[in-house]
């Protein structure tokens, strides 16, 4: 009697390994397909942050480059009477009003022209 109780308690462990041991295959399956859709998930934003940057430090470069441009082809007039007729062009748009400034947008290079609005003298930079 005793030796069939031990081996039905061998034989019960047995068993209880072997489902014990499909539940973790089965267990860590599911949380290795979700891993992986995660980090699939982390390299898609990883490459569209990637992307976002590069097309942004690339439009700040060529901005910077037009405005480089703009001040050399068409350099700031040296005496304010100069500016209104730069300022009237269809080509010129008003943006904003800040605090003194008003701000113009010239639409040829895309540079912004900064006239403040107690002096009347216009820059390309504020």
């Amino acid at each position: 009697l005793a030796r069939k109780e031990a081996k039905r308690r061998i034989f019960e462990r047995a068993q209880a390994t072997k489902i014990q041991a499909v539940w973790r295959c089965f267990s860590m399956s599911r949380w290795y397909y979700w891993e992986l859709q995660r980090l699939e998930h982390e390299r898609i934003v990883w490459e569209a942050t990637c992307n976002i940057q590069r097309y942004w430090r690339g439009y700040l470069g060529r901005r910077s480059y037009r405005r480089i441009v703009a001040e050399f082809v068409d350099p700031a007039p040296k005496y304010k009477e100069d500016w209104p007729p730069l300022l009237s062009r269809d080509t010129t748009k008003h943006i904003r009003t800040f605090k003194v400034w008003e701000e113009y947008l010239f639409q040829w290079p895309d540079v912004k022209i900064y006239q403040n609005k107690v002096t009347n003298v216009c820059t390309w930079k504020k």
